[in-house]
């Protein structure tokens, strides 16, 4: 164990995840690291902003490619539980020369699901659709009608999100 705990802290690893791979307290963790390997400190700080380091190198990466995918950034910033403005600021300033292939994706997603659309309501009209499948839908407080993605997971891209009512009662 003694080895594990050693190696695991070398390469940057902090006592709260040592002690989850080898499934410890981590007040037993802290304490042997304490006690055991002062002289690793520097190594293990260097370790530590080098993972820290690879950690926001892949979620850079991981927005440029949803990015050039077509993703604007709020939908980057849900997918990365992220805040929104980090995210556009981050595309604003490091993006802008994949801004063209970023349009051409999202035109061409766009494209594809008008198509999807259209042809499934060519076999199904929405008012159709609703009258099937009244079960999973609700009114919100407006009294418009929408997909209740609490009780029936996720909504298809070709079920509409909600059906708004034609005339208001005032």
């Amino acid at each position: 164990m003694k080895n594990k705990v050693r190696e695991l802290y070398i390469k940057g690893y902090s006592a709260r995840e040592i002690a989850e791979k080898l499934q410890k307290s981590e007040g037993s963790i802290k304490m042997f690291i304490n006690r055991n390997f002062k002289d690793f400190k520097k190594v293990h700080e260097e370790q530590k902003k080098i993972r820290e380091g690879l950690k926001k190198l892949n979620k850079f990466e991981f927005i440029k490619a949803k990015y050039i995918e077509g993703y604007n950034a709020k939908e980057i910033a849900t997918i990365l539980d992220e805040s929104h403005g980090h995210i556009r600021n981050y595309i604003s300033q490091n993006l802008k020369k994949y801004s063209f292939e970023h349009r051409k994706a999202r035109d061409l997603n766009k494209n594809i699901k008008k198509v999807v659309r259209s042809m499934n309501n060519s076999f199904m009209s929405d008012a159709s659709l609703l009258k099937q499948n009244r079960q999973s839908f609700k009114y919100d407080k407006n009294y418009n009608i929408e997909f209740d993605e609490e009780t029936r997971s996720a909504r298809p891209d070709d079920v509409p999100k909600k059906f708004y009512r034609r005339n208001s009662i005032m």
